[in-house]
Formats: structure tokens, sequence, C-alpha cells
């Protein structure tokens, strides 16, 4: 029972399913009547998790036509470098978006050395968002949140309205931050959409069930005030590559921009 466990577990992290949400913002955002977002988080590039899944994970990504592709933080689970950090910076450079491909720091991007983490990213053609924003298009901001694993490595993380002074927030407001903490941050001050990952939904029973417990949205959309939420559980695996509490996803949000509705 214990070893069929198991390959269904390995089976289960292979092919990522799709998950869709159709979301609306009250917001205009310019000339933008929607925007269609592919998402992946805790890919977890590293020993176990190599170019293989990389491509087969991008390749969910691609087929989905995005707009706009988010991967929000643990990218890496270890530090690579030499010709497999060639190979996965080259396979990072293949993913197609009309608004860029944009990323913010996970615990494990830090784990396996912040720095080569960025220089693997960057040399991929992923643009990085530490605790800044970025107007895309006159119609949008996308903030990226520095990891809390920062503070605890001696760096600042800046508060959300700190980010937000310079942005205008009659446009949408759409941050990523790994971890889904102190959700009332971003509902407090005026945040539209945030997504995070980090979770893993528990990925292995019977740590689902505890997951349940520690997090306010362990895995799934939620609301708070005028901010909606959705927490992935991830398109790869931490440590073994099964998945017995979940399975392995690649979201796409298609997020109407509605002035007129509240």
């Amino acid at each position: 029972a214990a070893l069929l466990a198991v390959v269904l577990g390995h089976l289960n992290t292979l092919r990522p399913r799709f998950r869709t949400l159709e979301l609306t913002v009250g917001k205009a955002a310019g000339g933008l009547r929607e925007l269609k977002i592919a998402m992946a988080s805790d890919i977890h590039i590293g020993t176990v998790t190599g170019p293989k899944t990389l491509e087969r994970i991008i390749a969910g990504l691609t087929s989905r036509r995005a707009d706009l592709v988010l991967l929000p933080g643990d990218i890496f689970d270890e530090d690579i470098s030499g010709g497999r950090a060639e190979e996965v910076s080259r396979l990072l450079r293949t993913i197609r978006a009309p608004f860029g491909v944009y990323a913010c720091t996970g615990n494990h991007d830090y784990y396996a050395g912040i720095e080569r983490s960025l220089e693997n990213l960057k040399a991929g053609g992923v643009t990085v968002l530490q605790d800044e924003a970025v107007k895309i298009a006159d119609a949008f901001y996308l903030l990226g949140r520095k990891d809390p694993t920062s503070v605890r490595r001696g760096e600042a993380r800046k508060p959300l309205r700190e980010i937000l002074a310079a942005c205008d927030p009659a446009l949408p407001l759409i941050v990523i931050d790994h971890q889904p903490v102190r959700l009332e941050e971003a509902a407090r001050n005026g945040v539209d959409l945030q997504l995070s990952g980090h979770t893993h939904a528990g990925q292995l029973f019977p740590l689902n069930l505890i997951n349940q417990l520690v997090w306010e949205v362990y895995w799934g959309y939620s609301r708070k005030a005028g901010t909606q939420y959705y927490v992935s559980c991830g398109a790869g695996t931490w440590g073994p590559p099964v998945r017995t509490g979940s399975y392995s996803e690649i979201v796409e949000i298609r997020l109407a921009f509605a002035p007129d509705v509240r």
C-alpha cells in the first residue's frame, strides 16, 4: 500500500493540472478590458526537479497564451551553477508573454543563495520585483514582495503602503507575495488581487490536513473586503517528487476590468 501510494503520488506530479479562475476587478484599466495571467509557483528547481520538469511546466504556461506570466517565488530549491544553470535560463527565456514574465522571491530562493537565484532569473529574462511596483501598459500595477525570509537574513521588507505610495489607486493593483501571511495588509491597502504560493496545500498526507489549520488560506480562492486572493498549491514539489495530499497546478486567471462592478 505504501509503495502504491508513492507511485501514484509521483505520477500525480508529472502533469500539472490547469486551474482556471474568472475574476472581476471593479476598476478601469486604461484601454484594457481584460487580462489573462498564467501563474506557476513553487517550481523548486534543484537536484530532484530538473530541466525536464521545468520544460513541462513551461509548456503548460505557454499553452495558456497569457498576456502576463507570474512566478510567485520558490523558483529554485538549491544552488545551481554551470551547465545546469545555463539550461534552466535557456528554458526560462522560451516563455513568451506580451506583458512579460515577472517573479517575486520565495524562502527557498534564499536557501538556494539569493544572489545566484537572481542571476539565473535575470539570465532567463525574468524580471524579479523585490518590494517594488511596475506599471504595465499604462493599465495596471504589478507589485512584488520580498519574501519574509529576507528579514531573517538581515534585509528590510518594506510595508506594503510604502510600495503603493507611488501607485495610482484608481488603476488595478496586483500583488505577488510568496507566503500568504498577514492577508489583511493587502485588504487594508486597497489591493485588488494578491497571488501567493508556498503552502503546497500540504503536498503529502496528512500535512494537507494540518495546513488547513496553519494558514488562513492554505489553497484556493478567498476574498477579504475588496481584495481577492488566490493561493496556489504549486507547480513543482519540495523534497520527494510525490504528492498524496494535493496535485501540481498551473493557474490561469482571466481578469476582467469592469469599473461599474464593486
